[in-house]
Order: C-alpha cells, then structure tokens, then sequence
C-alpha cells in the first residue's frame, strides 16, 4: 500500500487529506512523486524481480500503469521534479546495503532514463525537495 498526501492548490489546511492507493506489485523502499495529477512510484531493492518499473496510477480512473524501469535497481533514493523530469538521487543497492552515488533522469513524457553527473559520495534513505520560480514579494510602505 502507498499512502499520498493530496494537497490542492488554493485550498486551506482544513481540505488536506491521506488517500490509500492499492499497489499490487514488489517494491522495496518506495519513493513517489506527482506529475500532472498522476502518482508514480518505484523503488527496487534488486533482491526481489529483477529491475522494477516506475508505477503510474491514474486517479481519475483509479488503475496503475507500467513506465520504464531505471537502468538499475535502487532503493530508497530521493526524487525531485523540475518541469518534465524527475531527478532520482542517491539510494541504497539493498543487495550489498551500500549507499549510491547515481543520479538518474526520468523523462516523464518520454518515459525515458538518462545519467546525471554522479554525487561525490553515496547517499540514502535521505529527504529532498524542488522549488520552481521563487517569486519574491515586496511591499511599499505608506
């Protein structure tokens, strides 16, 4: 089961709500990110099936989809979206339980991966967070 926390724009705190979404397949260590109203998880801790595909679940009609699996299995690593990709840092191979210096790109609408510039060390089990277009506000004093 993965639990998403449904957050709409413009909405006070009071409409925050936990949705349960019915997952049916293996993944270790999950991540998940939202991109254009759909969910998508994935996490593999290559013990279990070989590479696990990314799951998107729709919503609107309440089914999951497969995308393209990573080039290679990784748990608990951290994603962040900026614009049409998703950028999956670090994790951990669960096989050996050795953190991940792997920085992998995920063409959301390509359904695509690609490699970004490695980390300098490995990282795992960690939190991250894109902020896209900070605006900053000033005021006029009378």
């Amino acid at each position: 089961m993965v639990l998403v926390l449904v957050v709409l724009p413009a909405v006070s705190h009071s409409t925050i709500q936990w949705s349960s979404l019915p997952l049916e397949v293996f993944n270790g260590h999950p991540c998940a990110f939202l991109w254009n109203g759909a969910v998508y998880v994935f996490g593999d801790d290559g013990i279990s099936p070989p590479t696990q595909p990314i799951w998107r679940y729709d919503p609107a009609t309440g089914t999951w989809s497969a995308k393209a699996a990573p080039p290679i299995p990784v748990a608990a690593p951290v994603v962040a979206v900026v614009g049409d990709k998703a950028y999956v840092v670090g994790g951990s191979d669960e096989v050996v339980n050795t953190p991940l210096a792997n920085v992998l790109v995920y063409d959301i609408p390509g359904d695509t991966w690609s490699t970004g510039p490695p980390l300098p060390e490995g990282s795992d089990y960690d939190v991250a967070a894109a902020v896209e277009r900070l605006r900053r506000r000033r005021s006029i004093g009378v």
